[in-house]
């Protein structure tokens, strides 16, 4: 499904659903290998209710820093 919906230009927003703030960003790296292998180059967000996107490559420096 993933693939299918790079292929129609859908963006995708990542988000942690955590109970426990140690959980926060837990499996994002993951998430990040799935969504590459299927053809997608960046992510979205929301800042003051407008989509903006971000290459997973900053997003993967982000989650290490």
């Amino acid at each position: 499904m993933l693939r299918m919906m790079c292929e129609r230009g859908i963006p995708v927003v990542l988000g942690s659903d955590s109970h426990h703030p140690g959980r926060v960003a837990s499996h994002f790296e993951e998430a990040l290998d799935v969504l590459e292998s299927v053809g997608y180059r960046s992510v979205s967000y929301f800042l003051g209710r407008k989509r903006q996107d971000i290459a997973i490559g900053e997003v993967r420096a982000s989650l290490r820093s």
